[in-house]
């Protein structure tokens, strides 16, 4: 554990050094939250519109078709943001990999003109999304084992999806076997990379948990300093650690799919990551 965590911090060194060529590329994550949170405040409002309309004397089955309309949606809808901007930051990552300067109106051109792609992509995937939820919510714990374990496969399975979205403008379907094929005949240490890359962020969070802690243990007025220090220092840390994420898939499916070494990064530690089945 110590030998694939110590490697997946070479791997992110490497991301890194990509990110501090194209800073910018922190803006999408922010858009994407503060876009999220407005749909997020769009949904809480039409439900409670839509729950102060139903009467008590509504059908059951109507009120339970109306649910899952309202879950797709909301999945839907939070699918097509993450996607839409972490297209633009692969696009961005792909450009700059491959020798490019690219810019967030780049990005964002970028995703704009796989607008139509991005939306079969999120239909596809919001509907896993929703499926895997009924199962949890119909089987409790059995379907709870059941979601996550397909869950995991879905999320290896689709690992070079953006990527592929961005660089091949293939449709959901296409995009889904082109991922697929990928990761079989270039497995590597992306289940490692993804749960290292989470163990290290949540070890470089732990100071600021810790802060929050004091904050809470010593109150008073110091506390809301406290706890305003610790909570920007996790979601700053969360934001880069999911643009590094981007960065690393950008960079894993070039070299996947040609052999190609990203700007930023050297071939051993790609080696690190990718080698191909035997």
């Amino acid at each position: 554990m110590f030998e694939r965590t110590s490697q997946t911090w070479e791997i992110m060194t490497c991301c890194m050094r990509v990110l501090r060529k194209d800073k910018e590329l922190m803006i999408f994550p922010i858009i994407s939250g503060v876009t999220m949170l407005l749909m997020m405040a769009c949904f809480f409002y039409v439900l409670i519109f839509t729950g102060s309309l139903l009467s008590s004397n509504s059908k059951e089955a109507t009120i339970n078709v109306l649910v899952y309309a309202y879950l797709f949606l909301f999945y839907l809808g939070a699918t097509f943001i993450i996607v839409f901007f972490n297209t633009a930051i692969v696009a961005c990552a792909i450009e700059r990999l491959q020798g490019g300067d690219p810019t967030v109106g780049y990005g964002l051109r970028e995703a704009g003109k796989r607008l139509h792609l991005i939306l079969g992509w999120s239909l596809l995937s919001g509907t896993v999304g929703l499926v895997l939820h009924l199962i949890e919510e119909r089987l409790e714990f059995l379907g709870r084992v059941i979601s996550a374990v397909l869950g995991a496969i879905w999320g290896l399975v689709t690992f070079f999806a953006i990527p592929v979205l961005v660089a091949q403008n293939l449709g959901p379907i296409d995009t889904l076997k082109e991922s697929g094929r990928l990761f079989r005949e270039r497995w590597g240490e992306q289940i490692i990379g993804n749960f290292s890359f989470g163990l290290l962020g949540f070890l470089l969070s732990l100071p600021f948990f810790a802060l929050m802690g004091f904050g809470i243990v010593f109150g008073g007025p110091m506390m809301f300093v406290l706890l305003g220090i610790g909570a920007l220092g996790v979601v700053g840390i969360a934001l880069i650690q999911g643009v590094l994420s981007s960065i690393f898939q950008a960079a894993l499916y070039l070299y996947a799919r040609d052999g190609m070494i990203g700007e930023g990064f050297r071939e051993e530690e790609l080696l690190l990551a990718v080698k191909t089945f035997e």
